[in-house]
């Protein structure tokens, strides 16, 4: 400072006090850019002497190594598949540029259940009498609707019914055409990409003619859609207008179609839903549903009433993060298991005047490369299993590393980098050097009763490891349990051997033809006509009947059958009869009803009871048969009130087939369809299978739960091994004490086991609670479900003890046949 000054007075008495500043401001700013180059250049020469450190670590112990990258990289390739579905989950409808205004209309009824099908006029209504509402239109789908065009004479087709303003309220990008006029005429239709060439290949569909129902109506192309993406909750190969479509869709009195709503800027949907909640009870005093509005948003994500694939989404997050939780014990435990060797070596660095924040980079440099490389190990093994993945979990999935995604993965290595090797970064950094030259046993932060804090968590760790392991299997044997019942529950008819034949296109004039001449083949014991499948809900708006008490409101479903359903799926009568060629007036006035009808609607003597509906026009049935309950709809819900009417037209064929040659059998019947119909294909289903569809989530959830449950014994495994190597190591010399006193092989394991085997047992413990918690939400959302017996946790506790028994017996006996002197000579 002396010369500085000195310096400054001659350039102040040369050139003035303003020069004299300057010059002490720049020496001032070489000087703090040279301790920060000097600081620089330190820290990144020792950033590289911990990355030697730590690659010679690793290098020198590849078993370790492999170890922790193997069960770190399955943690985080488990974690990574679950962010990526968990994010192809929510990126639903987010492509729609108004997707936050757009809402789906509800009704809810006083009994507290909810409905998405509302009458098809309430749609201009909402638009025309309430100005927050920008646009409003019906959403009403027609599958496997023939469609022709030019040579292609027999394409099958999804048809939506929609408003003209449905393609300014949703961005389904139009390739040609305009948005706003292309389905003013009813006769015009807009089409996908996809639909196009098909019909069409590589010429412009626009001005173009297809025909619908089998050639009956033409319809003018007015639009191609963009290839409508994955992330759409709406679904659709070809749009038209609702003017032309079905007549119910006039109807106020039949709840036939879903409704969308655009909301204008700042408009509430909390005071819409509020304005628009009376208008059903308003147009009609008996009516009890009240409307609101769902977010087009969670219409994924979220049921009404609660539940949906929300809770898989939570409970697979959840799962991912346990796992990865073990994964980061399990690193934290093989680290402490090396940890007298790594002793000394902190010792002398010590002694040679490291710091311990020093000792603690290099560590945590250790954990966070080894959690890099476990990454790189995970992003292969998902890039592998992707397919694989991409089938259970029932939705297309492509690793696509943009920069979010890269960053996101780059974090989560960071953090679990950091999460894991923090512990035993900081407590082999606060080892003594005379207690790690002494090999001290309590080198590691001594607590009370001559016990080691260190050690005390270690063991809290894999008592932790041990429980969630409980917990996994625990959700196992649960699921496995309860799809396992629904597949064997009885559901009041018996759903195998059915066929079921789709009567579509010229097929659908012809269904009482087709019966006639399929019950001719002897491969076939019986057939019926029916309207509605039984894997969903089809149901009344309104229902009177003789005796009702005022405020009394059920919603029944409703299927129209002839007089063989009852014949093809064995069903059984509870009381009266069923409907029957003997009375022909069945069909116009006969309708047979449920047991959980009779109870809804509180009859003693149902028979003889007059029932009437409306659905598009007023149908009034007096009641002849009361047929036992079975169900209509998944296990999930109970058995609802239902009624059948008489019908010998319905869009489906039931056929009871003999059980015997299956591919023969199928090859008769598609004779007969074709010696009726030549051009129609021959479309069929299982009835089993269409019934097993309705649990197609919860297979996936149970393949899920399955595979963690493996990854988290998997990880647990390694855990464990890392404990007993590193009470083996500690206990070198006793155990060589011991063998030279004539200890036996058995009894030395003894002492690991029953240390690791109260673990085991306070863990399933620990586990019960949990574990039957969570397993009763999940079953909650059953109505039929098995149940939870006290003793059904003692399998996942007794397999997480055998797994702890194989990882002693595999660590103590290999010790145990060591010989003595080299472990005591050893020092």
């Amino acid at each position: 400072m002396g010369d500085i000054d000195e310096i400054s007075r001659e350039i102040e008495a040369a050139e003035g006090p303003a020069a004299a500043r300057r010059w002490k401001r720049g020496q001032a700013a070489r000087l703090i850019f040279s301790s920060l180059a000097d600081s620089l250049a330190w820290r990144f020469m020792m950033f590289q002497l911990h990355w030697k450190t730590t690659w010679r670590n690793l290098k020198k112990h590849p078993g370790y190594t492999a170890i922790n990258i193997g069960g770190m990289a399955v943690g985080l390739a488990c974690c990574l598949v679950i962010l990526m579905w968990i994010r192809t989950e929510r990126s639903y409808d987010r492509f729609h540029s108004d997707a936050d205004r757009l809402h789906l209309v509800y009704t809810q009824w006083d009994e507290g259940e909810y409905g998405t099908y509302l009458p098809g006029p309430l749609s201009a209504h909402l638009e025309r009498e309430y100005p927050e509402i920008a646009g409003a239109s019906v959403f009403s789908t027609a599958r496997n609707v023939k469609i022709a065009a030019g040579p292609e004479k027999g394409l099958l087709a999804t048809i939506g019914l929609v408003e003209p303003s449905f393609l300014e309220m949703f961005t389904f990008p139009l390739l040609k055409g305009d948005p706003r006029s292309a389905l003013r005429d009813p006769a015009s239709v807009v089409i996908t990409e996809a639909l196009a060439e098909r019909l069409f290949g590589r010429d412009d569909p626009v001005g173009k003619t297809i025909q619908m129902n089998d050639g009956k109506t033409d319809k003018i192309v007015t639009g191609l859609i963009r290839r409508i993406p994955d992330a759409s909750s709406l679904q659709f190969d070809l749009l038209a207008s609702s003017a032309a479509g079905r007549p119910f869709l006039k109807d106020w009195r039949v709840n036939s179609t879903p409704i969308f709503v655009r909301l204008r800027d700042g408009a509430s949907a909390e005071d819409v839903g509020g304005k628009i909640a009376g208008i059903l009870k308003a147009r009609d005093p008996e009516h009890s549903g009240t409307l609101g509005l769902q977010p087009l948003l969670r219409l994924r994500l979220f049921e009404l009433g609660g539940g949906g694939r929300i809770v898989q989404v939570r409970t697979f997050a959840a799962m991912a993060l346990l796992i990865l939780l073990i994964a980061a014990i399990n690193f934290m435990n093989l680290s402490t298991a090396r940890s007298e060797r790594r002793a000394r070596e902190v010792g002398i660095k010590k002694v040679l005047g490291s710091r311990r924040g020093a000792i603690v980079e290099q560590f945590l440099s250790e954990s966070v490369l080894l959690a890099i490389c476990s990454m790189v190990v995970a992003v292969l093994l998902v890039g592998a299993l992707l397919p694989r993945l991409a089938v259970i979990l029932g939705q297309p999935m492509s690793l696509k590393l943009s920069w979010p995604l890269a960053g996101s993965v780059g974090l989560l290595a960071l953090f679990v980098g950091l999460l894991s090797g923090g512990y035993p970064a900081f407590l082999l950094s606060g080892i003594s050097p005379q207690a790690a030259f002494k090999g001290h046993r309590r080198m590691f932060f001594r607590g009370g009763r001559g016990r080691t804090r260190g050690s005390a968590l270690r063991k809290t760790l894999v008592v932790v490891q041990l429980t969630l392991s409980v917990f996994f299997i625990f959700a196992v044997i649960v699921v496995h349990r309860q799809m396992g019942f629904v597949a064997s529950k009885t559901l009041g008819f018996d759903k195998d051997n059915v066929l079921v034949l789709s009567l579509r296109g010229q097929l659908a004039d012809h269904g009482a033809l087709l019966k006639r001449e399929i019950l001719g083949n002897p491969a076939v014991e019986s057939a019926a006509l029916v309207d509605n499948d039984l894997d969903g809900w089809y149901s009344s708006s309104t229902a009177d009947w003789t005796g009702k008490n005022p405020g009394d409101d059920v919603v029944l479903g409703l299927n129209w059958v002839d007089a063989d359903f009852l014949k093809v799926l064995k069903l059984e009568m509870a009381a009266g009869r069923f409907f029957s060629s003997e009375f022909p007036g069945d069909p116009a006035e006969a309708v047979v009803i449920n047991e959980a009808a009779v109870r809804a609607m509180g009859m003693d003597q149902p028979l003889g009871r007059k029932i009437t509906v409306r659905m598009g026009e007023t149908l009034e049935r007096t009641v002849v048969g009361v047929v036992k309950d079975f169900h209509t709809e998944s296990l999930h819900a109970p058995v609802g009130p239902y009624m059948l009417f008489c019908s010998d037209a319905a869009p489906n064929l039931y056929v009871r087939i003999k059980p015997g040659d299956l591919p023969r059998t199928l090859q008769g019947l598609e004779r007969t369809v074709k010696t009726i119909v030549p051009n129609d294909p021959f479309r069929y289903s299982f009835l089993n299978q269409s019934l097993d569809r309705l649990y197609a989530s919860e297979r996936s959830m149970s393949r899920l739960v399955l595979a963690g449950a493996a990854l988290a014994i998997l990880i647990s495994c390694l855990g464990l091994y890392g404990l007993v190597s590193y009470l083996a190591e500690q206990r070198t010399k006793e155990i060589a004490v011991r063998k030279v006193l004539g200890a036996s092989g058995r009894g030395i394991a003894g002492l690991f086991l029953r240390e690791l085997g109260l673990g085991a047992v306070l863990a399933t413990f620990l586990a019960a609670p949990v574990s039957f918690w969570a397993a009763g939400r999940w079953l909650g959302g059953f109505a039929f479900r098995v149940s939870l017996p006290i003793w059904l946790i003692l399998p996942s506790g007794a397999l997480v003890l055998a797994i702890a028994v194989a990882a002693v017996l595999s660590q103590t006996l290999r010790a145990a046949a060591a010989h003595p002197a080299q472990a005591i000579r050893n020092e």
